[in-house]
């Protein structure tokens, strides 16, 4: 379920609760907290605190998880470039975040020729079949570098 707000939260913990059989009052006493706070809290008329969502999703044994809204976005989004170039070290992630060049001032096609790309040789770039990350930084096993 995509939580978006504190209405949403609200009914995630009143649907858990009544799954539950529990009342407002046994999940107060298993939070910690009264019942008329978590009369609030699934009414939606409350911004719980993060100590306040965890002490909830415990009392009911709900699990807390991020993840990316959707696969393409993690896999094709600038984010991951940046998140592994800041990683290696490397000054490109500030060109990158930016929103520069990771080729500097020059443009792609001033660094490759299609007249010097092989017949089975790609550019570079995540491999839809396996996902694998490397490919994003060009680093091929068994190929060295032009």
């Amino acid at each position: 379920m995509r939580i978006t707000d504190a209405k949403a939260f609200g009914l995630l913990i009143a649907g858990r609760r009544a799954e539950l059989g529990w009342t407002q009052a046994d999940l107060a006493g298993a939070a910690d907290r009264s019942r008329a706070w978590v009369s609030h809290i699934e009414a939606g008329r409350s911004d719980p605190t993060l100590s306040t969502v965890l002490a909830l999703l415990g009392a009911l044994d709900l699990d807390l998880s991020a993840r990316p809204r959707s696969h393409d976005e993690h896999l094709s989004g600038r984010g991951l470039l940046d998140a592994l170039l800041a990683r290696t070290g490397s000054g490109l992630a500030t060109t990158a975040a930016d929103g520069g060049s990771l080729w500097g001032s020059r443009d792609v096609d001033d660094e490759l020729d299609d007249d010097e790309l092989d017949e089975d040789d790609e550019l570079g770039g995540v491999d839809d079949e396996d996902g694998d990350w490397r490919e994003l930084l060009g680093q091929r096993s068994g190929r060295t570098s032009r």
